[in-house]
């Protein structure tokens, strides 16, 4: 069941967890058989989201994008955002802004957690749910109870492959290729930056999995762990 305030759906907070998910699904007896989740953090990013959306539409992977909703609230943010929900992505909450909410107190970390879903609603509509929510640079702090009272559960910061820090497509693709060889948690940034490595380095493993038959889903609140 889901709740709606202010003409926003919110999921009913009993079906999310507080403690974040930290594996995909993988059925049968050996998880490292199992599914991939992939997450997309800072965007929309314009052109390269645009970019990275093409190339998950042709290996036929779904994502969570984790929004910022200062991005959002642009011009071409919101046309980016509405094309990542047609193409049936689904759209997590990563803050207002790039600030660090981890020290902040509650009332500080709702107003941006709300502010960015009502952006959202604004923009896609409110019957688009936002069912996940990230820490800017995975800073907790009273933001996981903040976002399970929102109806989101939290994604910790697993499954990096620092595309922040080089954009190297050699580098990239030997880090994608380790996150992804176990299942789990996959993130890759759309925004904050040049990613134009990042759109390749997933072009190429995301095809070299499908070809070995590795799939990728979107994550269930259920499975959780530690942040």
């Amino acid at each position: 069941m889901s709740i709606v305030v202010d003409n926003v759906i919110y999921i009913d907070a009993e079906q999310t967890s507080p403690t974040p998910a930290t594996a995909a699904s993988a059925p049968g007896p050996d998880p490292s058989s199992g599914p991939c989740w992939l997450t997309v953090d800072d965007g929309p990013n314009g052109a390269t989201t645009l970019a990275l959306l093409d190339v998950l539409s042709r290996h036929e992977v779904p994502a969570v994008f984790c929004v910022v909703g200062e991005a959002v609230a642009t011009r071409d943010g919101a046309a980016v955002l509405r094309e990542v929900v047609a193409r049936g992505h689904v759209v997590g909450n990563h803050g207002w802004d790039f600030s660090d909410l981890g020290g902040r107190p509650p009332h500080e970390v709702r107003d941006s957690l709300r502010r960015t879903m009502d952006t959202v609603a604004e923009v896609v509509g409110g019957h688009v749910p936002v069912p996940w929510f990230r820490a800017a640079n995975g800073s907790w702090g009273a933001t996981v109870s903040v976002a399970t009272g929102l109806g989101m559960t939290p994604l910790p910061v697993r499954g990096t492959i620092d595309d922040w820090l080089t954009q190297d497509t050699g580098i990239l693709t030997a880090n994608l290729r380790r996150v992804t060889e176990a299942g789990g948690l996959v993130l890759v940034h759309d925004g904050g930056g040049d990613r134009t490595g990042t759109v390749r380095a997933l072009d190429r493993v995301l095809g070299e999995r499908r070809d070995e038959g590795r799939l990728f889903t979107l994550p269930q609140p259920g499975q959780v762990g530690d942040p």
